[in-house]
């Protein structure tokens, strides 16, 4: 059992004065006044969450990211292994075959969330920073909360409950990161440490995704990343290189432009946002060599006569032609979710007519067949992907090195959904009187802070349901 006396978190109080209206004169100087407040209770602190597959190189990232934090930035760091909180409350894994101690982790860690929650790992991260927050009060004021140069980097989150539970605490504070090694070089590291080839199959397909609310889903929390680093195909220097680009966005230390992939992949998702499939919204965009943007385009249904249906076609409040996209035709289903249920279906007849599978099993059966993977077309990998490498490894391939075949490279660089966070200039101290200002990094704040007086509330309720779960003492 963790102990934690002295942490229940402490729900702080802002007393709110609002002016007199007859005091108009004094609005303005009372409005400076609670402004440069506000900004005092901001801090430097920033959380970053690592997520990556099997075999890859997550634990060098981590460490490469404090040593840079440290030297360049002049932030403390502490590395949080989720692992080990599950070896403290689940037991220790004694195995020293690598294979077996991986089994053993996954195992222990699934059935501490059964048990205890999905978010449970995310939650004790929570409980050991709000703890060292509590250590780190204000010398002499026991009732206010200390700003502090530090990031705690969280190795590694595995499902999608653990992250979310990470954004609604540390919200603009909180980074997450994806590391990516290309298959080929994810085996033979996991071999080197090791694993027989088929060990090494089945830790990958494990760690992916199991069908369990409560297991890993890696395949599904890794593509929520917030900026995604490619490895395995460069030097030590190079990924060095991708993590300081990294931060100097992050904290605003310099001059940082997207790179032409960037926003290529934003073009795709702001294309994406036009769909409106129910199943899923995917968009493409197409760049020449240079990256200049050549088409868009995204799934939806063709409109008779051509085109698209688009919300804008109307003449006095009425559709110009009738909207006929799956969410508006014949019961706003999802056509393509029936007819895979259609398919399963016809696949358990065939299987109980032949007595492979008996007719008081059929609904079970059915049931199962659609909550496998067996319906989506995608990888046993972390990334949702066609088969087209599986089919055509003699014209495909997923090698970065390879120059005889066209390469299918993952993402590497800001996702979408912080490109203009962290490329918009508006916020950022880059000229003074038409002058470029070189910033020193020891000194540069993140672009994005927080709060210190809603943090440690938030991290208190955390805290309070692990009390609640009797995993931590009051």
């Amino acid at each position: 059992m963790m102990r934690n006396k002295s942490l229940l978190g402490r729900m702080t109080a802002l007393n709110i004065i609002s002016p007199k209206t007859s005091d108009v004169d004094g609005i303005d100087d009372l409005f400076e006044v609670s402004s440069a407040a506000v900004r005092k209770l901001q801090t430097d602190e920033i959380v970053v969450g690592l997520c990556a597959p099997a075999g890859s190189p997550v634990h060098r990232v981590a460490e490469y990211l404090a040593r840079l934090l440290e030297q360049r930035y002049g932030y403390e760091c502490e590395i949080i292994r989720l692992s080990r909180f599950i070896e403290t409350i689940g037991g220790a894994v004694t195995s020293s075959d690598s294979f077996q101690r991986i089994q053993g982790l996954i195992d222990k860690g699934n059935e501490l969330r059964r048990r205890y929650g999905h978010s449970l790992l995310a939650d004790l991260a929570i409980s050991q920073i709000a703890k060292e927050r509590e250590k780190a009060k204000v010398a002499g004021d026991q009732s206010r909360y200390s700003g502090r140069r530090i990031c705690y980097i969280i190795d590694s989150i595995k499902n999608l409950d653990e992250l979310d539970m990470l954004r609604l605490v540390y919200r603009e504070m909180f980074y997450f990161v994806g590391v990516f090694a290309p298959l080929h070089i994810r085996q033979k590291d996991l071999q080197t440490g090791g694993m027989a080839l088929e060990q090494v199959h089945r830790v990958i397909d494990r760690d992916s995704g199991e069908e369990l609310a409560h297991g890993q889903l890696v395949r599904d929390t890794f593509p929520m990343a917030d900026f995604f680093v490619r490895t395995g195909a460069g030097s030590d220097k190079e990924l060095e290189s991708k993590l300081e680009r990294f931060l100097d966005l992050i904290l605003r230390a310099r001059l940082v432009t997207p790179t032409y992939a960037e926003t290529a992949m934003y073009q795709a998702a702001s294309a994406a946002g036009n769909s409106a499939c129910l199943s899923r919204q995917v968009g493409a965009a197409v760049t020449d060599t240079d990256g200049d943007l050549l088409a868009i385009g995204w799934n939806d249904v063709p409109r008779f006569g051509g085109g698209l249906y688009r919300a804008d076609r109307f003449f006095n409040g009425e559709p110009t032609v009738a909207d006929n996209r799956c969410y508006n035709w014949k019961g706003g289903k999802c056509w393509n979710d029936q007819e895979k249920d259609l398919l399963a279906r016809r696949a358990i007849d065939t299987l109980v007519e032949s007595g492979i599978v008996s007719e008081v099993d059929r609904a079970r059966a059915v049931e199962a067949l659609n909550e496998s993977p067996i319906k989506d077309v995608y990888y046993i990998e972390p990334y949702r992907k066609s088969l087209a490498t599986k089919l055509h490894d003699d014209a495909i391939t997923e090698d970065e090195e390879a120059a005889d075949k066209v390469r299918i490279l993952p993402f590497d660089g800001v996702s979408p959904r912080r490109y203009l966070d962290l490329f918009q200039m508006s916020t950022s101290p880059r000229k003074s009187k038409g002058q470029v200002v070189q910033l020193d990094p020891r000194h540069v704040h993140p672009v994005t802070s927080g709060m210190l007086e809603s943090v440690p509330a938030l991290e208190g309720l955390v805290v309070q349901s692990l009390v609640s779960r009797k995993i931590l003492e009051g």
